[in-house]
């Protein structure tokens, strides 16, 4: 049931603007400008989590996010949103979760790889997946995986 709802959440965020939340970012990378500005553009806020809110890259992501775009720390970009996307390195997700704070009731969205490089390949580096990882580390929160396998 837990996880019916919150996939039915990652539907709604994907094409129900009457159903517009504050959504927290965390990171401001690759993977986080590329679905920050389709949230917004969906009519959600948007709040990115940065280690360096005040980096010109982070203040061109904001501007070109929209109205009522912002950034802050992750904690308290977290703090700010019921909804929020691990948009991090795949093999920090544990202490990146961790360091969100309580995360009890949200929705975490994760669309991370747990990949290293070994020997010039790209290899899978856990003996799990990240989103038990996630859930784990926050385990009143509802995972989602999503977004990690779409060109």
């Amino acid at each position: 049931m837990r996880y019916r709802i919150a996939i039915a959440a990652v539907i709604s965020l994907l094409g129900a603007p009457a159903l517009a939340d504050t959504i927290a970012v965390i990171g401001t990378g690759d993977v986080g400008g590329a679905l920050g500005p389709k949230f917004a553009a969906q009519g959600h806020t948007i709040v990115y989590g940065s280690r360096d809110p005040e980096r010109n890259k982070v203040k061109e992501l904001v501007a070109n996010t929209g109205e009522g775009a912002s950034a802050t720390t992750p904690a308290d970009a977290a703090a700010q949103a019921d909804i929020v996307v691990l948009a991090v390195p795949g093999l920090m997700v544990e202490e990146i979760t961790r360091s969100l704070g309580d995360l009890s009731g949200k929705i975490i969205i994760d669309p991370t790889n747990p990949l290293e490089r070994r020997m010039n390949r790209l290899e899978h580096a856990v003996d799990t997946s990240n989103a038990e990882i996630i859930q784990a580390a926050a385990p009143g929160a509802y995972v989602v995986k999503a977004f990690n396998t779409l060109n």
